[in-house]
């Protein structure tokens, strides 16, 4: 659901259920995506992951995938949160961009 601004123009996420997200963009960009209590001047939607995605979607922001890999192995495959952090390589795309870069790499995926 989109978080209305207060009459200062900030939206503010509040305290987020364990299975939310927030996603903040301007325009057709992505601001952030991630697992955050926020407050912003930006369009504020919170949701579940699906929710956001599909949110995204709608109003045709790409979804960013992040492939995380150490050396052959793939650690992490999924949709880019800008919350969560990994320890590896990370390579951002299209979800067939980074296919092709398993692929390329020879990446082994467990």
């Amino acid at each position: 659901m989109i978080i209305q601004p207060n009459e200062d123009g900030w939206s503010f996420s509040g305290d987020i259920q364990e299975d939310q997200l927030c996603f903040v963009y301007k325009d057709n960009n992505r601001i952030f995506y991630g697992k955050s209590t926020i407050s912003t001047t930006d369009t504020l939607f919170v949701g579940t992951s699906q929710e956001c995605e599909e949110e995204m979607l709608r109003l045709g922001i790409p979804l960013i995938y992040s492939l995380i890999y150490n050396d052959t192995e793939v650690v992490f495959f999924g949709p880019k949160i800008d919350s969560d952090t990994f320890e590896g390589n990370e390579f951002l795309g299209t979800k067939e961009e980074c296919e092709l870069e398993i692929n390329k790499l020879n990446l082994f995926i467990p």
